[in-house]
């Protein structure tokens, strides 16, 4: 058995529900910088056709817009959250690929090839973003409970 610094789980989820609102609001800010830059790489990696509509469709939705999810053993809905969504309705069909299907006769026109925007993107950006949100923790932890 572990000795010392170990932390049970239910003291763990304790201290995470008593976060100070101070701690919330710093990592919130990490998540949202992160997820604009996120959105801006994969705005840049996107498509620009004749509109641009699939680069200009790329939004960052803030932790008000972001639908709640399930509950976790009595969890406080005031999770910190954010999202980056593409608003067009073919972004799925350029992302991962599609067949083109005549619609009068129902044969296959041609199969078009994935044009992926978004994993490439968070690919390649993912460990500073977390890295940046864990910066966030740390130095808003020792500032608000000294350790």
């Amino acid at each position: 058995m572990a000795e010392g610094g170990f932390i049970g789980i239910e003291n763990l989820r304790r201290k995470l529900m008593e976060m100070p609102v101070e701690i919330k609001k710093d990592v919130q800010r990490a998540m949202d910088i992160g997820a604009e830059e996120f959105a801006d790489a994969a705005r840049s990696a996107a498509p620009k056709g004749y509109t641009g509509q699939l680069a200009q469709g790329i939004k960052v939705l803030k932790a008000d817009s972001v639908k709640r999810g399930r509950s976790i053993d009595g969890a406080k809905h005031d999770a910190m959250r954010v999202r980056v969504v593409s608003d067009t309705f073919y972004a799925p069909m350029v992302e991962f690929g599609h067949v083109m299907v005549n619609p009068k006769t129902g044969k296959i026109i041609k199969p078009v090839a994935a044009n992926a925007t978004f994993y490439p993107a968070w690919d390649g950006m993912k460990k500073g973003v977390k890295s940046r949100i864990t910066r966030a923790i740390n130095k808003s932890v020792k500032r608000v409970w000294g350790k």
